[in-house]
C-alpha cells in the first residue's frame, strides 16, 4: 500500500488518508468530510454537495484513545486532585460528624439508665428499711 508523509508530524501515512493517525490533524485542505470532492482550499462549502464538512487543515485537535484518556483520569497532574479523594472526604466528614452526634446520646441514654436503676434499688432499699423499722415497733 502507498504511503505519504504527514505534513504536519512526519510520520507514514496512508496515501488516500485524508486524517493523520499519529498526530489527528487533516491532511488534505478542501476535502469534503461527506462527499470527499476536492474543492478550493479557501471554500467553506463543498461546491458538489453543499455541506460546511470542509477539512480545514491541522485545525481539529488529535485524537485520543480510550486508553489514553483513563489513563490521563487516573493519574493526576501536579496540583490536581484525583476525583475520589473529594468523595472520599464528603464520606469521613459525615461518619465523623454521625458518631460526634449520636455517641453521646447513647452514653447518656445508658446513664440515664443506670440512674433509673439506681434510684429504683434506692427506693426499694428505703421501703424495705421503713417496713422493717415499722414492725419493729
Amino acid at each position: 500500500m502507498p504511503v505519504k508523509k504527514c505534513p504536519f508530524c512526519a510520520e507514514e501515512i496512508k496515501s488516500d488518508a485524508l486524517k493523520c493517525k499519529h498526530c489527528g490533524s487533516l491532511v488534505e485542505p478542501g476535502v469534503c468530510l461527506k462527499c470527499g470532492k476536492q474543492n478550493r482550499t479557501e471554500a467553506k462549502f463543498c461546491g458538489s454537495c453543499g455541506k460546511d464538512s470542509l477539512i480545514k487543515g491541522p485545525s481539529l485537535p488529535p485524537p485520543v484513545s480510550a486508553d489514553s484518556k483513563r489513563a490521563k483520569s487516573d493519574v493526576p497532574g501536579p496540583g490536581k486532585v484525583p476525583k475520589k479523594t473529594p468523595i472520599i472526604s464528603l464520606v469521613l466528614l459525615v461518619a465523623v460528624i454521625g458518631l460526634i452526634y449520636y455517641l453521646p446520646k447513647e452514653k447518656s441514654e445508658a446513664r440515664a439508665g443506670a440512674q433509673a436503676e439506681a434510684q429504683a434499688r434506692m427506693h426499694a432499699e428505703s421501703q424495705a428499711k421503713a417496713k422493717a423499722q415499722a414492725e419493729a415497733q
